[in-house]
């Protein structure tokens, strides 16, 4: 690529994610809905911003839920993993993000930065690491995989080697959509002790590669001292404030009846 090249597609970059206009939207859980329904409502809100070409940061929670990704579906006991979860209350969800098994609580905040373009996977994935990383100084937030946590990657935020969020990234019709798993608060269930106990059932003795978790590798904003991490309510509207130190927010268009059947075609079982 050409220096001009380069420099046209850092311009197309910038444009893409510093949109002074952003679409705001929270989704609140409803009690007793399926695994799935938090993750078809995005799937569907991505076709808006398709349509009307505007970015969205999306925000929602899911009480005891692990997601898997495509990789768990392969283990070769994989319904014993699954059993082990049920029997301490949490469902799974085969997610349609990349990545390995993550699991989610109302002490996490999933957020969802949705943007319209063809930025590369590299330079979405930085510019919601950038974001994020923003939103919460001043704590000293680094990017880079943490080996002994739960699904590792390149664009784990992490606080001195502690993991507090992971990146994972899916693109549809011109959107990408970057999404992060942020630990706020504890949970009375340790998050890594919970994924190192699916995969010791669901990866039992074989010679399938699983992430080597430990405790020490993950935690949560809150126990650094972050005040706006007292409650997930509290961190959502230190967020939204956040966003309208540049930005002009607007509250979300509704996917029209097409949309939203088609995001449930594509993600229902």
């Amino acid at each position: 690529m050409s220096e001009r090249e380069k420099a046209a597609r850092k311009e197309k970059m910038v444009s893409a994610v510093s949109s002074r206009t952003l679409m705001f939207h929270v989704t609140h859980h409803e009690k007793g809905s399926h695994g799935l329904t938090e993750l078809i409502r995005q799937e569907a809100l991505a076709r808006v911003v398709s349509r009307v070409q505007m970015p969205l940061f999306h925000i929602w929670q899911r009480p005891a839920t692990v997601l898997l990704g495509s990789r768990e579906r392969a283990l070769p006991f994989l319904q014993r993993g699954i059993d082990v979860l049920r029997a301490i209350g949490y469902e799974t969800v085969v997610r349609p993000f990349g990545g390995l098994a993550v699991p989610l609580d109302l002490g996490v905040l999933n957020l969802t930065y949705m943007i319209p373009g063809d930025l590369s996977i590299d330079e979405a994935f930085r510019a919601m690491a950038e974001l994020l990383c923003n939103f919460f100084s001043p704590l000293a937030i680094e990017v880079g995989e943490v080996p002994h946590a739960y699904c590792p990657g390149r664009y784990d935020l992490h606080i001195g080697g502690v993991k507090v969020a992971g990146l994972a990234q899916r693109r549809l019709r011109g959107v990408v959509q970057v999404s992060a798993a942020l630990n706020v608060t504890p949970t009375a269930v340790a998050r890594a002790a919970l994924i190192r106990s699916f995969y010791e059932h669901a990866a039992s003795g074989s010679e399938v590669w699983v992430p080597d978790i430990l405790d020490e590798a993950v935690g949560e904003l809150l126990s650094f001292g972050y005040e706006p991490a007292s409650s997930t309510e509290r961190l959502i509207a230190h967020i939204k404030q956040r966003l309208e130190l540049d930005r002009t927010l607007v509250d979300v268009i509704e996917p029209t009846c097409d949309e939203e059947v088609d995001a449930l075609r594509r993600l229902a079982p």
